[in-house]
Protein backbone atom coordinates (compact mmCIF):
# COMPACT_ATOMS: atom_id res chain seq x y z
CA UNK A 1 0.00 0.00 0.00
CA UNK A 2 1.15 3.27 -0.99
CA UNK A 3 1.86 6.00 1.73
CA UNK A 4 -0.45 8.55 -0.56
CA UNK A 5 -3.45 6.36 0.72
CA UNK A 6 -2.63 6.40 4.17
CA UNK A 7 -5.20 9.07 6.28
CA UNK A 8 -3.64 9.77 9.79
CA UNK A 9 -1.37 12.70 8.62
CA UNK A 10 1.22 11.72 12.20
CA UNK A 11 1.44 8.67 10.05
CA UNK A 12 1.70 9.63 6.61
CA UNK A 13 4.66 12.05 7.53
CA UNK A 14 6.76 9.13 9.52
CA UNK A 15 9.65 8.34 6.81
CA UNK A 16 9.34 4.47 5.63
CA UNK A 17 13.11 4.40 6.72
CA UNK A 18 11.89 4.92 10.29
CA UNK A 19 8.70 3.27 10.19
CA UNK A 20 10.00 0.38 9.52
CA UNK A 21 11.43 0.18 13.46
CA UNK A 22 8.37 1.71 14.81
CA UNK A 23 6.29 -0.57 17.28
CA UNK A 24 2.97 -0.28 18.90
CA UNK A 25 4.17 1.83 21.61
CA UNK A 26 5.99 4.52 19.06
CA UNK A 27 2.58 4.86 17.15
CA UNK A 28 0.67 5.72 20.27
CA UNK A 29 -1.27 2.40 20.15
CA UNK A 30 -0.62 1.13 23.97
CA UNK A 31 -2.08 4.49 24.96
CA UNK A 32 -5.11 4.46 23.23
CA UNK A 33 -4.67 6.01 19.69
CA UNK A 34 -6.96 4.04 17.41
CA UNK A 35 -5.98 3.61 12.91
CA UNK A 36 -8.84 2.89 10.71
CA UNK A 37 -8.51 -0.10 8.39
CA UNK A 38 -6.50 1.32 5.83
CA UNK A 39 -4.60 2.89 7.87
CA UNK A 40 -3.62 -0.59 9.94
CA UNK A 41 -3.08 -2.48 6.47
CA UNK A 42 -0.15 -0.03 6.10
CA UNK A 43 0.97 -0.28 9.70
CA UNK A 44 1.31 -4.11 9.37
CA UNK A 45 2.93 -4.40 6.03
CA UNK A 46 5.61 -1.93 7.14
CA UNK A 47 6.26 -1.56 10.44
CA UNK A 48 7.44 -3.95 13.57
CA UNK A 49 4.01 -3.53 15.33
CA UNK A 50 2.91 -6.91 16.91
CA UNK A 51 -0.45 -8.38 15.87
CA UNK A 52 -1.28 -9.16 19.29
CA UNK A 53 -0.80 -5.46 20.28
CA UNK A 54 -3.12 -4.86 17.28
CA UNK A 55 -5.71 -7.15 18.08
CA UNK A 56 -6.08 -6.05 21.63
CA UNK A 57 -5.50 -2.31 20.82
CA UNK A 58 -7.31 -1.59 17.92
CA UNK A 59 -11.06 -2.24 16.16
CA UNK A 60 -10.29 -4.78 13.44
CA UNK A 61 -12.32 -6.13 10.88
CA UNK A 62 -12.64 -9.86 9.76
CA UNK A 63 -11.27 -9.70 7.16
CA UNK A 64 -8.19 -7.87 8.30
CA UNK A 65 -7.87 -10.69 11.42
CA UNK A 66 -8.44 -13.65 9.06
CA UNK A 67 -5.93 -12.03 6.25
CA UNK A 68 -3.30 -11.04 9.04
CA UNK A 69 -3.59 -13.03 11.84
CA UNK A 70 -5.21 -15.98 10.96
CA UNK A 71 -4.19 -17.67 7.29
CA UNK A 72 -0.22 -17.16 7.35
CA UNK A 73 2.50 -15.98 9.37
CA UNK A 74 4.27 -13.28 7.11
CA UNK A 75 3.36 -10.46 9.17
CA UNK A 76 3.96 -12.26 12.42
CA UNK A 77 6.74 -9.74 14.73
CA UNK A 78 6.66 -11.81 17.99
CA UNK A 79 6.65 -15.26 18.50
CA UNK A 80 3.33 -15.13 20.26
CA UNK A 81 2.00 -13.72 16.96
CA UNK A 82 1.89 -17.08 15.61
CA UNK A 83 -0.65 -18.63 18.11
CA UNK A 84 -3.48 -16.30 17.61
CA UNK A 85 -6.47 -18.43 17.33
CA UNK A 86 -10.16 -17.91 16.55
CA UNK A 87 -10.93 -18.06 20.00
CA UNK A 88 -8.57 -14.65 20.80
CA UNK A 89 -9.91 -12.69 17.89
CA UNK A 90 -13.61 -13.52 19.28
CA UNK A 91 -12.14 -12.53 22.68
CA UNK A 92 -10.71 -9.60 21.82
CA UNK A 93 -12.72 -8.11 18.86
CA UNK A 94 -16.30 -8.39 20.31
CA UNK A 95 -18.11 -7.20 17.54
CA UNK A 96 -17.12 -10.01 15.48
CA UNK A 97 -17.90 -13.57 16.08
CA UNK A 98 -17.04 -17.20 14.18
CA UNK A 99 -19.78 -16.44 10.97
CA UNK A 100 -17.87 -13.53 10.89
CA UNK A 101 -14.36 -14.96 10.34
CA UNK A 102 -15.93 -17.90 8.42
CA UNK A 103 -16.82 -15.17 5.93
CA UNK A 104 -13.42 -13.73 6.28
CA UNK A 105 -12.17 -17.15 5.05
CA UNK A 106 -14.60 -17.71 1.77
CA UNK A 107 -13.22 -14.19 0.71
CA UNK A 108 -9.52 -14.79 1.74
CA UNK A 109 -9.62 -18.27 -0.31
Amino acid sequence: MANNQVIDEQLKNIPMEQLKSCTERGLGMLTGKKYCNTDLVYIVENSCVSLCALLKSQHLTADFCVKYMLVNNNYCIKDMDKYITYRDVIYYQTHLNETDLDEGFEIEL
